[in-house]
């Protein structure tokens, strides 16, 4: 049977605030259509502004009586390519002369305060829709279905909507302002963090999320046609896996954004890659140097941005430098600005680059070796051609930077292109 989730007891305030605790927020059910309060009544918000002060409470009612006027009016029939005259009497400065009537007191509601931390929330089975705000906000799963998830947080880390929860229970809800459908009342969530769910069967549905933070990290949304849109300071770890994904990224520092199979759409603006532990501190990026160190300094074991297989179209813009991969299929590049190093590979099919924005490219060959390619040159297009039967084409060329290829790490990058007054050295 359903029940409501439990109310906890009430106890006194202690002196010193504490820590906002993270709550549920079960929407109610909107008014019938044919209700002329759904089309009339102003919002909540609006309401509660009459507590503050008689001059509030005057223009709200204001507003309230011409919501009804303009419902009345437009609720008649009119004739075709007709045109409705308003006329709006009174000045600001006159509303001192109207008599206000005193607010009639409304129940004070208490403001909601962003909490410091939510962690641990699962959806249901059905098509979920959570809206979570909070300082940070961590391990979110929504289980089956086509779900829709909103996040704002100055840490963003662990939302998967392919996966379910591990140890789902019922009690209190948790959250700043959550929604889930289909819920009936009842919180869900679960107990521990699922480090084991990585292992666990995906799901594959339309899923949308939308993050907005500082750091945001490990994010899948399984098979199915998703569509992602970040926006943070720093973005490592995005898998959207198989299927027809759209995926659009303003980041300052990235790292591993995959789009898995599929025909995937992937924008991407960032000033540089996000490196890995491992791989020590950046170099300092000199924008006066010559093309080919910047190339070099472009140059990774990974790309930071994957299309999978299938016919990706990926665009990139960007500040210094970043590195990408197509994948399997013929895939389409536009970039715009930077140093990008393309990572080409055995299978990986005829890629097209359009270069805009003075972008430098670096082909960087991986399983490859240094007599794999050949090149010609026909107008503002250059073609890299391989053994293997795969090939690069790189148009609008003059409106580009420098076009190297890279054979391994270390070996010397070999310019193919370069615009007047560009190094040919690093």
């Amino acid at each position: 049977p359903n029940t409501a989730p439990q109310t906890a007891p009430q106890t006194a305030a202690p002196a010193a605030q504490a820590t906002p605790e993270a709550t549920v927020t079960l929407q109610p059910a909107p008014a019938p259509a044919d209700s002329p309060a759904a089309e009339i009544l102003p919002p909540l918000e609006v309401t509660q502004a009459s507590v503050a002060s008689p001059e509030a409470s005057h223009y709200e009612k204001r507003i309230f009586e011409m919501a009804k006027a303009l419902h009345t009016l437009t609720s008649q029939p009119w004739p075709e390519n007709s045109v409705a005259l308003i006329l709006l009497t009174g000045l600001p400065e006159e509303q001192g002369e109207v008599p206000v009537q005193p607010a009639a007191e409304q129940p004070q509601t208490p403001s909601q305060t962003i909490p410091t931390a939510v962690t641990d929330t699962a959806g249901t089975a059905g098509d979920d829709t959570v809206e979570l705000r909070a300082d940070v906000i961590r391990r979110v799963a929504t289980g089956d279905g086509a779900d829709a998830v909103a996040l704002e947080g100055r840490i963003v880390q662990g939302v998967h909507t392919d996966r379910e929860a591990a140890r789902p229970f019922e009690g209190p809800g948790f959250g700043y302002g959550r929604r889930f459908s289909r819920m009936n009342g009842l919180a869900l969530g679960h107990q521990h963090a699922p480090g084991q769910a990585r292992r666990q069967e995906q799901f594959s549905n339309a899923d949308s999320v939308s993050i907005r933070a500082r750091h945001a990290r490990n994010i899948s949304t399984g098979g199915g046609d998703d569509a992602i849109a970040i926006q943070a300071g720093t973005l490592r770890g995005v898998r959207a896996g198989a299927g027809d994904d759209s995926i659009a990224v303003a980041a300052t520092l990235v790292s591993r954004i995959r789009g898995g199979a599929g025909n995937d759409v992937i924008s991407v603006a960032a000033q540089r890659a996000l490196r890995d532990p491992n791989e020590g501190t950046a170099p300092v990026y000199n924008a006066d140097a010559p093309a080919a160190e910047k190339m070099r300094q472009a140059l990774s074991n990974y790309a930071q941005v994957s299309g999978g297989s299938g016919e990706d179209q990926i665009t990139l813009q960007v500040g210094e430098t970043l590195a990408a991969r197509g994948g399997g299929g013929d895939d389409r590049f536009t970039l715009q600005g930077g140093t990008v190093a393309l990572q080409y590979s055995l299978g990986d099919g005829h890629d097209t680059v359009e270069l805009t924005g003075g972008a430098n490219a670096v082909v960087q060959l991986r399983e490859m070796g240094a007599s794999a390619y050949s090149s010609t040159r026909d107008g503002d297009t250059l073609t890299l051609t391989f053994d293997t039967g795969g090939s690069i084409t790189f148009t609008n060329v003059s409106q580009g930077g420098a076009i190297g290829v890279a054979t391994g790490q270390d070996a010397p990058i070999a310019l193919l292109h370069q615009p007047a007054a560009v190094n040919t050295t690093a």
